[in-house]
């Protein structure tokens, strides 16, 4: 089954960050949404970045060894 995960968001309120990859309790929120519906059965995500974050969640996507697809 596959999952769409949206991160495509530019975060303007909160100085620009890359919202997916701040860290709560120690984890990326994007890795904490991932592996939760991994855990239900989702084995491929369809990720939604936008031009100016693509690289930095892709890498992180190949870092931590999840199915996925950027669109």
């Amino acid at each position: 089954m596959k999952a769409v995960v949206l991160c495509s968001g530019l975060a303007k309120r909160m100085g620009g960050v890359v919202k997916p990859l701040l860290k709560i309790a120690g984890r990326e929120i994007i890795y904490r949404s991932m592996k939760f519906l991994e855990n239900r059965g989702i084995d491929e995500f369809i990720v939604v970045v936008n031009r100016i974050n693509r690289e930095k969640i892709e890498d992180f996507l190949k870092r931590n060894d999840f199915r996925y697809r950027i669109v």
